[in-house]
């Protein structure tokens, strides 16, 4: 991965060696990661970036809460990053290895953790893998906080827990969630998620956009998303629905269609169009009401 095209990864874990070991696996395989071993150091930082940038801070999510840290009071041991203070958990130096077992291999493995973490400290997080079970506040009201504030609303995050019952992940999906990792889980699974997430959440192309509701047709990139969803079309389908989003509330008569897309003015092959007008439906599923059938004419896009 090109070092301009590498991910901030954030990983929020109480864990230490977990956390190292998530940190390292991800920078070997072409991302940048920071770790936290609480919310609130996890707020502290993202306040001051977002300070720095001039941006909003987050409301209440750095505050010393009483309910939140019980020992707010006394001074943490490990440092915010940019303190200057050298953090008692910090990673061996790129010289020694450091032995840690895989959560899901029952064996250990030697890390070197020499890989090089010369990443921007600034950089903000295009990704948070999060695990629930955080001593004060846990991973839930942090998820929550996150999602509450429009600055950072749009991270995508993968919750991780040792908790796997159904109703843990419910819960957590339904408060905005982009995954979830059962603990014990390897690392490689760790990372083919964060990579699915994350071409998930990636925005779509500031190209030539066609919309309606949640129907996105991308031209440039000759691609269909229905309520975020990738849909595949054939060519005469694809160019059928581009043909109704360019012309929003027109009504089309078959003859017109055949004569647009398929370039022909021959009437007996009409039937085509019903045809081809009801599997492009059956694909954009929920999306496929933007297509109407006005009876005796033909078809259009809703306005």
């Amino acid at each position: 991965m090109d070092d301009r095209e590498k991910k901030m990864i954030w990983c929020v874990e109480d864990d230490a060696g977990i956390r190292e070991l998530e940190e390292y696996t991800l920078r070997s395989t072409g991302f940048e990661a920071r770790g936290f071993e609480d919310g609130r150091s996890f707020f502290e930082e993202l306040n001051r970036l977002f300070n720095k940038s001039g941006r909003n801070a987050l409301p209440g999510s750095c505050r010393a809460e009483q309910n939140a840290m019980p020992d707010s009071g006394r001074e943490k041991q490990n440092a915010m990053p940019d303190s200057g203070r050298t953090k008692q958990n910090a990673l061996p130096d790129s010289g020694r290895e450091k032995q840690n077992a895989l959560p899901d291999s029952g064996r250990a493995v030697s890390v070197g953790l020499s890989v090089s973490g010369n990443f921007s400290s600034d950089a903000l997080p295009e990704l948070v893998i999060l695990d629930i079970m955080l001593p004060g506040m846990d991973g839930v009201e942090v998820l929550r906080r996150l999602r509450k504030n429009p600055e950072t609303a749009q991270i995508p995050v993968i919750m991780a827990t040792a908790k796997g019952t159904e109703v843990d992940k419910i819960q957590s999906l339904d408060l905005g969630a982009d995954d979830y990792l059962v603990k014990p889980f390897g690392m490689m699974e760790m990372v083919s998620r964060v990579k699915a997430v994350l071409r998930r959440c990636a925005p779509v192309s500031a190209g030539r956009l066609l919309r309606a509701g949640n129907l996105v047709v991308n031209l440039d990139e000759h691609s269909v998303l229905a309520e975020g969803q990738p849909v595949s079309l054939t060519l005469k389908e694809y160019d059928l629905l581009v043909l109704f989003l360019q012309n929003p509330g027109m009504v089309f008569s078959r003859e017109q269609l055949m004569s647009r897309v398929w370039d022909t003015d021959y009437l007996g092959e009409t039937r085509t169009v019903d045809m081809h007008i009801r599997t492009l439906r059956q694909k954009l599923g929920a999306c496929s009401d933007c297509i109407e059938t006005v009876r005796g004419v033909g078809y259009r896009m809703r306005k």
